[in-house]
């Protein structure tokens, strides 16, 4: 699991109310996530998502205040990586086991050999890797999303 928080300050163009900032916000995100719930609040709400091309699960609280000439976004919140993509990670390293296990199969010289090892660490690495990777991609959307909303209702300065 990893936090994820993300804030923009809009100058208003012109007032503009906190529904409709709220409104734009959600619709946004649809392009991106799969929305499953949106809280109740205009000012202080709850967003549960799935991500529509990375496999996370995602739980944003947004805290919205608007007044004549300024909007306030503060999202935090949460991304963890889905059932499925531990479903996969998982099978991947069965897999490299058992292959591991027919002879031949991966030539690793003998048994005084380290390649069996370098092979599990590689793996390991690729998995953290593409882990991380996938964690971080959420909270790149969101400030693409903050800052596609500033530029909706903000000034052009």
């Amino acid at each position: 699991m990893k936090h994820i928080e993300s804030s923009k300050l809009i100058s208003l163009a012109a007032a503009a109310e906190s529904s409709a900032i709220k409104y734009s916000l959600v619709e946004r995100m649809r392009g991106v996530f799969h929305i499953e719930t949106v809280g109740e609040g205009v000012e202080n709400f709850t967003l549960t998502a799935i991500g529509k091309d990375i496999p996370c699960h995602c739980v944003f609280n947004v805290l919205l205040k608007a007044d004549n000439k300024y909007a306030r976004l503060i999202v935090d919140g949460s991304a963890e990586i889905s059932a499925a993509s531990k479903i996969l990670y998982t099978l991947g390293v069965l897999a490299l086991l058992v292959l591991g296990l027919f002879p031949g199969t991966i030539k690793t010289g003998g048994s005084d050999s380290a390649m069996d090892l370098m092979v599990f660490l590689f793996l390991g690495i690729f998995i953290f890797y593409d882990m991380n990777k996938k964690l971080a991609e959420p909270e790149i959307l969101l400030d693409r999303i903050l800052r596609a909303v500033a530029t909706e209702f903000g000034t052009s300065s």
